[in-house]
């Protein structure tokens, strides 16, 4: 399954990323660094939706599509998304800056418990199955045995 393969991709390219973010504070200012994480989040995106205006593939549609322009509704919300993103990416480059990435990043794993709960409560989805939370649960566990070791 293509969203398998780009799961696992995006959490080796996550690990490597903070990983290297605490050398990279040891030479850099924290705010160079976030801005480097910032500009291709903004750059592969916008030539993916300038290059969907040229190239149709659809066996990549969830990946490549043109840009609409959003409700004048929406704005709001997408200005606080850009502030919260931001404020979240700069405080956790700070904190890894302090300590190191597998202490760092066990914390990190409970957003799969606040990520589940706001879902359940505030936008009304389903109760996980039985194997979403065996996988929670094994995810949390190998994050705290990293830890320990």
């Amino acid at each position: 399954n293509r969203g398998d393969i780009f799961g696992i991709l995006g959490a080796i390219l996550a690990g490597a990323a903070y990983t290297s973010v605490r050398e990279l504070t040891k030479h850099y200012d924290l705010r160079i660094i976030v801005l480097s994480f910032m500009i291709p989040g903004v750059l592969v995106p916008l030539s993916l939706m300038i290059g969907a205006n040229f190239i149709e593939m659809r066996y990549l549609s969830f990946l490549i599509s043109s840009f609409k322009m959003p409700s004048f509704y929406l704005y709001d919300d997408i200005i606080m998304l850009g502030i919260t993103s931001t404020l979240g990416q700069y405080l956790m480059t700070k904190s890894y800056s302090y300590a190191p990435a597998k202490i760092v990043g066990t914390f990190s794993y409970s957003s799969i418990i606040f990520s589940a709960l706001i879902g359940i409560f505030i936008f009304s989805d389903p109760l996980p199955d039985i194997a979403t939370i065996f996988g929670a649960v094994l995810i949390v566990i190998a994050g705290v045995l990293i830890v320990k070791r």
